[in-house]
């Protein structure tokens, strides 16, 4: 029995914010940015959480109306910004989408989250024999960033990308391999500490401590650079189909130097990676699935394309999924 993916979604947040909206709060400029990053726009919650992201773009998911919800089985949300911990941005989504028995749980990879919430996902249905499945990935960077530090505000965006899985007993298409590993951070190059909140038994002096993302940018890259070559080259061997057949390769849009980089390093040719991190910045867990559902929404997915999902993100987290589409 295969896993394979059916339907994608995604939604952001409706406030768009340019590289000259930001000149007016930091010290930058548009140049500077696009420069560096390949980054133009952002879309930033004001009102929005991640329940409400995750649940529009699922939504998408079960629009038609051949869709049995009594057949979802499973729901996994991978996001490191739950706008409620108990319950789950998954049971928001189950709740929301009136699904009445499915298996729900969050997990948190940072940036790598939506791959290893798919491989989970795929494990699941195999074992428990589900017949389908949602992965959801949404992140609300726009929490977690000092808005103060140029260095980490201009690079994240908010989002929320979504993927319906089948179990198929006969088909040829799906999930064909998986990698995924880590790393240790050694150097603290990516760290968000959780909120402190005051007890009667601790020593803090206020009632509550907040913390902010802390990014080493040149660390971060020569380790995405390696992640993004390791993962790719590791389900290729292990999937014995070759390099020049896949079709397109959609990488975690975090930054446009680590990609080219990537691409000078595997020399392959530009146009098989997907881009879009230009209008959406980098939005972590929703980052892949949203890349996917514009590949898919403008059809240039076709039946039998191979697609490999390549993610890197804090921990040091990284991975890889081929699939035959």
């Amino acid at each position: 029995m295969g896993v394979k993916i059916i339907k994608t979604g995604r939604k952001v947040p409706h406030k768009k914010v340019t590289n000259f909206d930001l000149e007016k709060i930091l010290d930058t400029t548009n140049e500077w940015i696009k420069d560096r990053t390949g980054i133009i726009n952002r879309h930033i919650s004001t009102n929005e959480t991640s329940s409400s992201l995750a649940i529009e773009a699922c939504q998408e998911l079960i629009k038609d109306k051949d869709i049995n919800l009594s057949e979802i089985g499973l729901i996994i949300c991978a996001t490191m910004t739950p706008d409620t911990l108990i319950p789950t941005v998954a049971a928001n989504v189950k709740k929301a989408l009136k699904i009445e028995h499915s298996i729900t749980f969050d997990i948190n990879v940072a940036c790598s989250g939506f791959l290893y919430a798919v491989s989970v996902a795929e494990s699941m249905m195999k074992n428990l024999n589900i017949k389908k499945g949602i992965v959801v990935g949404v992140d609300l960077n726009s929490q977690l960033v000092d808005w103060k530090d140029r260095g980490t505000a201009i690079v994240f965006g908010d989002g929320a990308g979504s993927v319906l899985l089948s179990s198929e007993k006969n088909s040829d298409s799906g999930i064909l391999s998986t990698f995924l590993d880590n790393i240790d951070d050694n150097d603290n190059s990516l760290i968000l500490k959780n909120i402190s909140y005051k007890t009667p038994f601790n020593n803090l002096e206020n009632e509550y401590e907040f913390f902010k993302l802390e990014m080493l940018g040149p660390k971060v890259m020569k380790f995405a650079i390696n992640a993004i070559n390791t993962s790719i080259l590791s389900v290729i061997k292990s999937s014995n189909i070759s390099l020049d057949k896949i079709k397109y390769i959609i990488p975690h849009q975090a930054n446009q130097r680590i990609i080219d980089a990537a691409v000078k390093n595997l020399k392959i040719p530009n146009e098989k990676f997907y881009i879009n991190i230009d209008n959406y910045a980098n939005t972590s867990a929703g980052s892949i699935p949203i890349a996917l559902d514009e590949l898919n929404k403008n059809n240039l997915l076709k039946k039998g394309d191979y697609i490999i999902l390549v993610g890197f993100g804090g921990g040091l987290s990284f991975g890889a999924i081929l699939l035959k589409w």
